[in-house]
């Protein structure tokens, strides 16, 4: 399937999908703005004390004063409130999967990955760090397992009773050979994404809602063909 096609498919999927799928992802965009804007009002102390340590030491001045237990406090609670949006967002994966299967969705299925919080962040500190100390190694390895990882959350959504490295483990088999392919898809929607993030960070997403569920249900279409799924409404293909 070329990327001309995968768009194709994206797009009737997400007219199947109704003007519903707009509306959930209003709340999912919110709902990480809301995160985000807390992080970030929590990340200030810390931010504010490195600020205030770089230039102690442009000075010369080696005294500075250690984080206070306000700023080790704030900086525990960004990173809970960063893994609440990754949960989230695993639970948009698998609304975007189920619409691009046809099934029916609402904006509660957002909370349904809550179930699996543990599973979730094994996944998402596991391809972190894997994925960080890559990219530290020689770049490549780290963009190499991104790719291999990427379709984890999607993995957890068709299979809840899954592990988390079961997940992970299936995400690389799947991606075998696929790698290029969904950079490519990506590389195709690079200036979407690029105009997405910047009137995600202008207006925390919601001017960008128009096109985004597209997009994500184009994730979602590439793993119903890795998968070789079929809907069961559609007449199977006579054996050869």
């Amino acid at each position: 399937m070329d990327l001309l096609e995968y768009k194709q498919k994206a797009r009737e999927a997400a007219l199947r999908a109704g003007p519903g799928l707009l509306k959930v992802f209003a709340v999912y965009a919110g709902v990480l703005a809301l995160l985000n804007l807390l992080g970030f009002l929590l990340e200030k102390p810390f931010v504010d004390w490195q600020i205030q340590t770089l230039e102690y030491v442009k000075e010369g001045n080696m005294s500075f004063a250690l984080p206070s237990a306000r700023v080790h406090q704030g900086m525990a609670l960004s990173l809970l409130l960063g893994l609440m949006g990754r949960v989230v967002t695993a639970g948009w994966v698998s609304l975007t999967l189920n619409a691009a299967r046809g099934g029916e969705y609402s904006w509660h299925d957002l909370w349904g990955s809550f179930r699996n919080f543990w599973k979730v962040f094994v996944i998402t500190v596991v391809s972190a760090v894997g994925c960080a100390f890559g990219l530290w190694l020689l770049v490549f390895p780290g963009i190499w397992l991104f790719y291999g990882w990427r379709l984890s959350l999607h993995v957890l959504a068709e299979h809840p009773d899954y592990g988390p490295l079961q997940c992970m483990r299936q995400s690389r088999r799947l991606m075998v050979g696929e790698r290029l392919n969904l950079f490519r898809l990506d590389l195709s929607c690079i200036l979407l994404y690029g105009l997405a993030a910047l009137v995600y960070y202008f207006s925390f997403g919601i001017v960008a809602l128009w096109r985004m569920p597209t997009i994500a249900i184009l994730h979602a279409v590439f793993y119903n063909r890795v998968v070789y799924w079929q809907d069961p409404a559609q007449p199977k293909q006579p054996e050869s």
